[in-house]
């Protein structure tokens, strides 16, 4: 009779994890960006708060002051498996600062697979436009190792780059997270979020150091950058963020509501088949 009961039991659990294979849920918008990184959607921006240290233009005098700086998508292209959005603006703008309202720059982000960015600008970025733009082209060496700048999922200790970068023991030119750490988001505008787990990127130099922050699903929550050499240097973290649906989740209300509606129904039946086969086992 026992034998029978877990059988049963059995039979209850296998149907529905069936269920899930083979009817998965659509994921939500939240959900989605949390697996693809950084949120690539046009009208998504981010605003970074802190003070920069600076050399004023003409002079030799250090001056410091506080900075705000606006990073954010224009527009998304989609082509197989890239994404390419064009940016406007990112956070290493600011170590050309010098006194002036701060100039952004004009990038291209691309997102090649399922967690690998690269950050294009200047002639690289319109080439790479250009490129995928074009239907007969092949996308063949679109994007370069030395234009990554996150590959998820992040991991401490994880180490990426260039090829022949990445095995050098000093750790340099090459990008490297150091560590995963708990924040406290409770002031950030716009993410939705009280806390959540940041890694913590490091790309060392010769003249210079950067750290670069990171939260699945919100992308550079912090940005800080040191020269070696001359009086520049800026720390800033988000202060507001506006995060919009990706495209592939954008579904409308009713779709969303449906898929998480559905998602509940099947994660019930694992855990009503788990109960069941409890209550068998306790009979």
């Amino acid at each position: 009779m026992k034998e029978i009961k877990i059988k049963l039991y059995l039979t209850l659990y296998t149907f529905a994890l069936l269920s899930l294979f083979i009817n998965p849920p659509v994921l939500s918008a939240s959900e989605n960006a949390a697996v693809s990184g950084i949120p690539m959607s046009a009208g998504n921006y981010w605003i970074y708060k802190g003070n920069v240290k600076y050399l004023k233009e003409g002079t030799q005098k250090e001056f410091s002051r506080p900075i705000t700086f606006r990073m954010e998508i224009t527009d998304v292209i989609k082509r197989e498996n890239i994404t390419a959005a064009v940016l406007k603006g990112y956070p290493l703008d600011l170590s050309r600062f010098t006194g002036l309202p701060a100039e952004r720059g004009d990038y291209l982000l691309v997102l090649a697979g399922c967690g690998s960015y690269y950050l294009l600008s200047g002639e690289s970025a319109v080439n790479a436009m250009k490129k995928i733009n074009d239907e007969n082209d092949s996308l063949h060496e679109l994007v370069d190792e030395s234009d990554m700048i996150a590959d998820f999922p992040l991991a401490a200790g994880k180490v990426f780059g260039e090829a022949e970068q990445v095995t050098r023991t000093d750790g340099k030119y090459c990008w490297r997270v150091e560590e995963c750490v708990d924040t406290d988001f409770s002031t950030l505008k716009g993410a939705g979020i009280k806390n959540a787990r940041e890694y913590w990127l490091f790309y060392l130099t010769n003249p210079d150091r950067q750290k670069a922050g990171f939260v699945p699903g919100v992308g550079i929550t912090s940005y800080s950058y040191r020269h070696n050499g001359t009086t520049m240097e800026f720390d800033v973290k988000l202060a507001e963020c506006n995060i919009a649906a990706t495209p592939a989740a954008a579904g409308g209300e009713d779709a969303g509501g449906t898929d998480k509606k559905n998602a509940r129904i099947k994660k019930n039946a694992v855990k009503k088949s788990i109960k069941a086969g409890s209550n068998l086992e306790k009979n």
